[in-house]
């Protein structure tokens, strides 16, 4: 049996319904594949803060919950309703004990599909679906993982002699970590900086304080500062033996004293003092340079597959920044003034489903 909830009761009331947080936390703690994004603290920070419609399925077998599937609601560029798992985030999707309970939610997810007039359901999977006809899958992501090893085995067998050297640089130039918790609050005017440098529209600022507070046992954020300044910093989020990195930001003045490498190097390092067995650096584009950066930390690629229901197996829009003419767009808004765009960029980002 599968159920649909519906945790918007209004035109203006959005979160996760409290009533369901218990059993989808129990579900996910007992979830070999569980994900940070899927927890209820991520999914009602989302909702609340981007005013996104969610919606629920389940799916139930002898009682018992097997498998789940947040979809929020979104307009994309073109203002065509789109339904999402998860926006904003690396994959979320279908969680499910067998692919009895998959099909069962992906039949649930169309019937919603065409209940809301959906272009399509975009469902952010780390391992493949059951095969369908009618789906479009895009393989063109990967998230990075790495084994968290000690740290003089980092030092002596992961990373290489030039990107050691690097790293002390970093050092000698003054460059300190922080653990600073939970508390996201100097890490935001960072991001926001950052996003504008690279011409895309930020996530709401709030965003970042609601979801410090709803998931405060499961994040962290490090910080890098020089002269008493954050240049860099990177957030954290945690799920079983896992870390995972969704946000990470740095100024672009301080990359000659490679603040990045830095932060990674000592983020794996933290990792480690913490007994986590992995690190998940997020997703990048096959062949990018952001790939290739994280490679050298003994990050192995992973391919997402992102899959796509939608009418007659049509093809899915998608926006590029690389080419145009969006390219332009993205130039132009690095331009903006900085006021402006911390607050239009919140608006813009609720139509950009594949942030």
């Amino acid at each position: 049996m599968t159920q649909t909830f519906l945790s918007s009761l209004g035109p203006t009331r959005y979160g996760f319904p409290a009533e369901r947080a218990a059993d989808w936390n129990a579900f996910l703690d007992e979830a070999k594949d569980a994900v940070p994004f899927l927890r209820p603290g991520w999914l009602d920070a989302l909702s609340r803060v981007c005013r996104l419609r969610l919606y629920l399925l389940e799916t139930f077998r002898e009682g018992r919950l097997a498998g789940i599937l947040p979809l929020f609601e979104m307009r994309n560029i073109s203002l065509r309703r789109v339904l999402v798992s998860i926006p904003y985030s690396t994959f979320g999707g279908i969680l499910a004990r067998d692919e009895d309970a998959a099909r069962d939610l992906m039949a649930k997810a169309e019937a919603l599909r065409k209940q809301r007039a959906a272009a399509y359901v975009e469902l952010r999977q780390e391992k493949p679906l059951p095969a369908e006809e009618n789906r479009v899958e895009r393989t063109c992501f990967v998230t990075v993982r790495a084994p968290v090893v000690p740290c003089d085995e980092l030092w002596r067998k992961v990373l290489s002699p030039r990107l050691r050297t690097k790293i002390r640089k970093a050092q000698r130039s003054g460059c300190r970590i922080e653990d600073a918790g939970a508390d996201l609050t100097e890490f935001v005017p960072l991001f926001m900086r950052n996003m504008h440098r690279l011409g895309t529209p930020a996530l709401p600022s709030t965003l970042f304080r609601e979801v410090g507070y709803r998931m405060n046992e499961k994040v962290h954020c490090l910080l890098v500062r020089r002269d008493h300044h954050v240049v860099a910093g990177i957030v954290l989020v945690a799920e079983g033996d896992t870390i995972h990195e969704p946000w990470v930001a740095s100024l672009q003045e301080h990359h000659r004293v490679n603040v990045n490498q830095f932060l990674y190097a000592n983020a794996m390092e933290w990792a480690f003092e913490r007994g986590f067995r992995f690190f998940d650096f997020g997703r990048s584009t096959l062949g990018s340079g952001t790939l290739r950066f994280k490679e050298q930390f003994g990050g192995v690629p992973i391919p997402l597959h992102y899959r796509y229901l939608t009418p007659n197996a049509r093809r899915i829009p998608s926006i590029d920044a690389h080419h145009n003419p969006f390219e332009t767009v993205v130039r132009a808004w690095a331009k903006l003034p900085r006021g402006f765009v911390d607050r239009v960029g919140p608006v813009i980002s609720r139509y950009l489903p594949e942030w």
